[in-house]
Formats: C-alpha cells, sequence, structure tokens
C-alpha cells in the first residue's frame, strides 16, 4: 500500500494552515492529535462501504457529528463513505461511534509533511537518464515519456502556473485544479512554499520533466508552511477521483509523508481501482 513515514519528533507541534472548511486547524501533536483551537480533535469516520445504511454519506455524517457536539470538515464519497470532523476529545475516545452499526471505524488523524526535495544537483544528472533506462551501462541521454492527453494531478503545495516551465501543459481555466486548504481565496497555481512547483516541473516541466505534453492539474493541499493532515489529502484524493472522467487516463503523485492511515490507504485503494495511477514518493528518508 501507501509508503510513508516520518519519524514521531518530525511530526510534533508543527502549525497547520488554518482556513475554512479546515476552520482553526491549530496544533498538531503525535501523542494528542490534530487539534482546532476550541481544543477538539480532528478525527476520520469511515462509514460500512457495503452496508446500504438509507441516506448519504452526508447526511450520516451530519447525524453522526452533529449527536457528538462536533462540527464537519470534509465528506467523502468517492473514496470511502465517510467524513472527517472535529470532535470533543472526550467523545472521540468513548464508544459513542464506534457502538454504532452503520461505523467501521474512527480514527484519529495525524499531521503530515512534505516530502523533502532534492536540491543542489545538475538537473541533468544520472536520474532523468536512468528512469527510462532499463539495462546498463547508462547512455548519457534523455528520452522523456510522451504524456499526451493524461492528466497528472500534483497533490502538494500549489504550482506557480504562471512559470515558462509549464507552459502548454496547465490550462489554468481548468476544473481540474482545486484549492483543498483555502475556501475565501482559492489559489491552486499559486504555490507559497515551491515544493509543488518543484514536482510539477520534474513530473511534466517543458526542460527536464520525466514525460512531456501532460495535462498538469495542481491540488492545493498544503501551505506555506508545508504541514497538513491525512483528512486534507483524503479530500483532495476525492476530489482526483470526481474530476477524472471515464475514459481519462489520470495520474496522481502524491510526495508527502506521515504516520500510517487506515483511511488514506483505503482512499488509494479505491482510487486505484477506479482506474487512477496513485504515485507515492518512497525511500529518501532512510526507510
Amino acid at each position: 500500500m501507501i509508503a510513508l513515514g516520518k519519524t514521531g519528533a518530525q511530526r510534533q507541534n508543527q502549525r497547520l494552515p488554518g482556513r475554512k472548511p479546515v476552520a482553526g486547524l491549530n496544533e498538531a501533536d503525535e501523542q494528542v492529535g490534530v487539534l482546532n483551537a476550541e481544543g477538539q480533535k480532528l478525527v476520520i469516520i469511515k462509514f460500512v462501504d457495503t452496508k446500504d445504511m438509507g441516506k448519504t454519506s452526508s447526511e450520516k455524517c451530519k447525524e453522526v457529528v452533529a449527536a457528538q457536539g462536533g462540527s464537519i470538515l470534509y465528506v467523502y464519497a468517492k473514496a470511502f463513505k465517510g467524513c472527517a470532523a472535529y470532535l470533543p476529545i472526550v467523545t472521540s475516545d468513548t464508544n459513542a461511534l464506534k457502538n454504532d452499526p452503520d461505523i467501521e471505524y474512527v480514527e484519529d488523524d495525524r499531521v503530515i509533511s512534505l516530502d523533502p526535495a532534492t536540491t543542489g544537483e545538475d538537473a541533468t544528472s544520472w536520474e532523468l537518464d536512468r528512469i527510462e533506462q532499463c539495462s546498463l551501462p547508462l547512455d548519457g541521454t534523455q528520452t522523456p515519456l510522451n504524456a499526451t492527453g493524461i492528466k497528472v494531478y500534483i497533490v502538494d503545495s500549489g504550482i506557480t502556473g504562471s512559470h515558462d516551465d509549464f507552459e502548454g501543459v496547465i490550462d489554468s481555466s481548468s476544473n481540474c485544479h482545486v484549492d483543498v486548504i483555502e475556501e475565501a481565496s482559492p489559489n491552486p497555481l499559486f504555490d507559497g512554499n515551491g515544493h509543488g512547483t518543484h514536482v510539477a516541473s520534474a513530473a511534466c516541466g517543458n526542460e527536464y520533466g520525466v514525460a512531456r505534453d501532460c495535462d498538469l492539474c495542481s491540488v492545493k493541499v498544503f501551505g506555506a508552511s508545508g504541514g497538513s493532515a491525512w483528512a486534507v489529502i483524503i479530500a483532495a484524493v476525492e476530489h482526483v477521483m470526481n474530476n477524472c472522467a471515464d475514459g481519462e487516463r489520470c495520474v496522481a503523485n502524491l510526495s508527502l509523508g506521515g504516520s500510517f492511515s487506515a483511511p488514506m490507504n483505503t482512499a488509494v485503494k479505491n482510487a486505484v481501482a477506479d482506474g487512477v495511477t496513485v504515485v507515492v514518493a518512497a525511500g529518501k528518508l532512510g526507510e
């Protein structure tokens, strides 16, 4: 499944982007979890996919969360049936939700972070040569893949869409772009961190991209600080699944890391089953 990992020390006390719908997202701690300004804990609720609840995920989430005095952040329908919500810590630690026959499990959310970008190397280094050549010795050349007609979703900190490296591969009017972390002033084609632009360039940039002529899509899940939560990433996967139409070829790139998350793994599994190729960063931290 999804190979993601960070040490507990790296995950503690990271500031997350405060905005609506994840309003007041405040501090994340390895032991406590992700809390808002009111001290409520962020949890991910997964319903039993095979069970006919007689109501939609949205209706069920409203019923469950309201009964516990919480607030809904995201509702999921395609990644899996469920939602992310802030609940009072006392409530989230009881069996009140787990005893509901429609609920498969409830998982405390955790902070996640961007996978460190590789810097200081010649852009024409051996990686670009090796990635498209199975046999050795390397021939010293790069042969980019033809990605014409393929949507490549960069689930990251946004993409600087005005950069020359993306001329012809980013349609700023496309509905494939989305800012998952900012509802008031969404701007998926602005990158305050730089990581997403770096990843997009490596994937499908005009000069050094592994592939060329793709349709680049920015799915913004990190702000300038580079911190987020699994609930946000699952919402991004939900967007990709909804946006990738039948018959389209779609790739989602997630260069990020965090602790194990059962609902995140389920979301990725269901996205793959739905026809989305999911690429995840791995091996850069020696784990």
